[in-house]
């Protein structure tokens, strides 16, 4: 293993989540501040942008009471060098998300959405989901912050702690104690269920459902099961009771975070608490466990979302990018051979 450690030059950095833009940079968020920021992998160079109080431009959300700096939960991105930020702060209850343009370095906020945004696939079709009041929504992005949606016609509520699109576009989500996932069909809305099985789960596993995840290049979704001490793959292409396998972790208290597919034929997993990552061989089914540098003055390397970098070159596996977001670092994990 080679593990290659960041510091980011900002004393209370936290981020919370990296991602990858095409550029290359790896982008990051901030858990308590109102921050976006950049990582060059070849030099350890950064930048970082504060984002605008939405206040300053939309003068009506004042009246939804003092901004708060809670940091952002979410960097999503479109895939085109756009990154979709959750709400910068909490405004007594006023939703919305925040475009960040890596190429322009400028902000566009759209008020009267949602914390969760969900835009990776937008380019099929133009439309990006979003959560907002458990009310589900499909949107095109106007400009200049306007929108128009259409909420997804459903009695029951869509739970979800996130919510990710497959390649075509179809929203797919579950709660963190769920016992089922839903879809929805990016033509006709319609909702289609899929049971979460109720084993086989890992020990010390408190229940079923999903926290973060993503869809694969073979378009099937690999989940983190929380607080069931799982990782799960759905796969739409099976009938629904079939679609979702889980795959419990060998290692109690793990408190899996998120999972997500290398293309190369492994899955990768991170830990809240545990200090550790994982990877585990689909075929096989073999795991390996790698622990992060220690840092002597913290023994919690806590990570939330993670980036999986495809191989760069013949013979060598996918990588790990995840930041340690109580230490102000980000953290590059490169398997030397499968």
């Amino acid at each position: 293993m080679i593990y290659t450690t960041y510091d980011l030059p900002r004393v209370a950095a936290k981020p919370h989540d990296v991602q990858m833009a095409p550029d290359g940079w790896i982008y990051y968020n901030d858990f308590n501040d109102n921050v976006i920021g950049k990582l060059d992998p070849e030099t350890g160079e950064t930048a970082e942008w504060r984002l605008p109080d939405p206040v300053d431009l939309f003068p009506e959300l004042a009246a939804e009471g003092p901004m708060v700096p809670v940091g952002n939960r979410t960097i999503q991105p479109d895939g085109q060098g756009k990154f979709y930020l959750s709400p910068p702060g909490y405004r007594g209850g006023a939703g919305y998300f925040v475009v960040f343009d890596t190429e322009s370095e400028t902000f566009e906020y759209y008020p009267g959405t949602g914390a969760f945004v969900a835009p990776q696939s937008m380019h099929v079709d133009g439309n990006v989901w979003f959560n907002s009041g458990g009310q589900l929504q499909q949107a095109q992005l106007l400009g200049d912050g306007k929108w128009t949606g259409t909420p997804v016609p459903t009695e029951k509520r869509l739970s979800a702690y996130d919510f990710y699109p497959d390649s075509k576009n179809n929203v797919y989500g579950a709660g963190r104690e769920s016992t089922e996932f839903w879809r929805v069909d990016a033509k006709t809305l319609e909702v289609t269920y899929y049971p979460i099985p109720e084993e086989p789960r890992g020990e010390t596993a408190f229940g079923g459902g999903s926290r973060r995840g993503l869809f694969d290049s073979q378009d099937r979704a690999w989940f983190a099961g929380y607080d069931g001490n799982y990782i799960g793959k759905l796969d739409p292409s099976l009938p629904a009771g079939q679609a979702v396998e889980l795959f419990p972790i060998p290692r109690p208290w793990f408190y899996p975070y998120m999972a997500q597919g290398g293309d190369d034929g492994y899955v990768w997993v991170n830990s809240e608490s545990a200090d550790h990552v994982g990877r585990m061989n689909e075929e096989t089914g073999e795991w390996n466990f790698y622990r992060l540098p220690k840092d002597p003055e913290h023994w919690e390397a806590n990570m939330r979302h993670v980036y999986v970098q495809p191989p760069e070159r013949d013979g060598l596996p996918s990588s790990l990018w995840v930041g340690k977001n109580h230490q102000g670092q980000i953290v590059h994990i490169e398997p030397l051979a499968p």
